[in-house]
């Protein structure tokens, strides 16, 4: 999120909230100052437990609110955390310059998203493209016309790839959850060289 997102992105909108959507928002906390955090959730009480937690871990103004859209308009970066098969955003909804960090369900036959948002974007990127390929049903956006666009997060971070060039441009990360592989590999790791010595 922090190398696709605009550098002055302080605003989230989440739709789904479980574990997921907490450690998404837990971690954009971690590299960013935030102002607010909007929720959605099917479950009225889910959503109202989830701006609670947020207010009283991260220390940041949150409320839960009615609808999909309330949640994502107006918007620095969005964060999909649902186990829906069927679209929960309209990317309508979104205003330019909009980051969508999208961790559920994105194949062909189930997607928490429709082609509208990947249509609307002008960065594609995941953990790994390799992996977004291998998908069977494939990928929506390791499909075409999406998949020449699609870019591997650590060639955009390493700066062979580009990513954002515009504060206007809407980015979408598909998650295939590598992302934290890393972070956990290296800390085992770590720990075993610690043991070792």
């Amino acid at each position: 999120m922090d190398t696709l997102a605009r550098a002055d992105a302080a605003t989230v909108g989440v739709i789904g909230a479980g574990g997921q959507a907490w450690t998404q928002v837990w971690a954009i906390a971690a590299v960013r100052r935030l102002g607010e955090v909007t929720v959605h959730s099917r479950s009225a009480a889910r959503r109202e437990a989830f701006a609670a937690r947020v207010r009283a871990e991260l220390g940041i103004a949150a409320r839960a609110v009615d609808t999909a859209r309330e949640a994502v308009r107006d918007r620095d970066v969005v964060v999909l955390a649902t186990t829906s098969p069927t679209p929960v955003l309209s990317a309508a909804d979104l205003r330019p310059g909009t980051h969508v960090n999208a961790v559920g369900f994105k194949q062909l036959d189930r997607a928490e998203f429709g082609t509208d948002l990947l249509d609307a974007a002008t960065v594609l990127a995941s953990d790994s493209v390799a992996q977004a390929r291998s998908y069977a049903p494939p990928m929506l956006a390791a499909l075409p016309p999406y998949a020449a666009r699609l870019r591997d997060l650590g060639a955009v971070l390493a700066g062979t790839a580009p990513g954002r060039t515009d504060a206007d441009q809407i980015s979408v990360f598909c998650s295939v959850g590598l992302a934290g592989t890393e972070v956990f590999l290296l800390d085992r790791v770590v720990r075993i060289l610690a043991t070792a010595v």
